[in-house]
């Protein structure tokens, strides 16, 4: 089939005495699967002590999110590097970082159908 076109269908069942008639008809037009929106309002504190940062987040609002992906750089803007995959959740805390680095982050959220939303906004905070 190709995306974006209307397909007609019918039934008719057959047996040893002929053919039925036709089902009522039905229509499809099957689309592209399209990747999940980004999830939303980013945030990251850090701890007071420990090298840790709290990341939260607004959960992407397309359906059937399965799991979120948190990145990471050292840089504003990126390279991010894949920090974890986790179920899909709101709330994430970073560990054993650099204490006086700052850290800068975006998430992504995944659907059942594995595709990859765009990054979230970026958040950064300075790991104590």
């Amino acid at each position: 089939v190709v995306n974006g076109t209307t397909y007609y269908y019918v039934v008719s069942a057959v047996n040893s005495a002929g053919e039925s008639s036709n089902s009522s008809e039905v229509s499809a037009t099957p689309q592209a699967a399209t990747a999940p929106a980004a999830p939303t309002n980013l945030t990251a504190s850090a701890f007071k002590h420990g090298g840790k940062i709290k990341l939260s987040w607004t959960q992407s609002s397309s359906p059937n999110i399965v799991s979120d992906k948190v990145y990471r750089a050292t840089v504003s803007g990126g390279p991010y590097t894949l920090v974890t995959t986790l179920s899909a959740t709101t709330s994430y805390t970073d560990s054993g970082l650099s204490k006086g680095t700052t850290y800068y982050y975006v998430v992504t959220a995944v659907n059942s159908g594995n595709l990859e939303s765009p990054y979230s906004n970026e958040a950064s905070a300075t790991a104590q």
